[in-house]
């Protein structure tokens, strides 16, 4: 019996010399890591579209000051056209400042009129704790987040998320 390798449906798109998402709903291959797909947390739809726009988030912590940066990179439904948005927060550590980036590029995604929404992001525990709505939440910003999140996720036709490498997290870059 000889070994088959999984079969990748789509490879990523390369833009500016690094991987955006695919447009698939299933696994893709991203810089040789299979990605997982993207679990639905909010919408109306229960599958996954055939289309839907990509946003990649990323938060930025210093911990001289109680400021964070909120990054999102937002690929529009049509695959044509990108849009980004930096915002300074206030947080108090790390993981705040991705709970807030997620929820902000959900409302950043709404707000330019895109309903069928994959989210992307590199912090596990985020992600992980908006798939688990089950799982206990030990700080209050991220209680607060996951709510707020899930009411913006209601607003779409569907949602998913998923984790995404750092190195593939292009919302990073628009920091630098």
């Amino acid at each position: 019996m000889s070994f088959r390798p999984l079969r990748i449906l789509n490879e990523p798109k390369r833009q500016f010399g690094r991987p955006m998402c695919t447009i698939n709903a299933y696994g893709s291959k991203v810089l040789g890591v299979i990605l997982r797909p993207y679990n639905r947390i909010g919408g109306s739809m229960l599958h996954a579209p055939p289309v839907f726009a990509c946003v990649q988030t990323d938060g930025s912590f210093r911990s001289r000051e109680p400021k964070a940066r909120i990054a999102v990179l937002l690929r529009r439904a049509d695959g044509n056209s990108l849009l980004s948005d930096v915002q300074i927060i206030h947080a108090n550590n790390s993981t705040e400042a991705e709970w807030a980036s997620v929820a902000h590029g959900l409302q950043f995604s709404l707000e330019n009129n895109e309903t069928t929404i994959a989210l992307e992001n590199d912090n596990l525990g985020v992600v992980q704790s908006l798939i688990n709505t089950r799982a206990p939440l030990r700080h209050d910003f991220a209680k607060y987040y996951r709510h707020e999140i899930q009411i913006l996720a209601r607003e779409s036709v569907w949602t998913g998320i998923r984790w995404i490498p750092r190195i593939a997290n292009r919302a990073d870059a628009l920091f630098r």
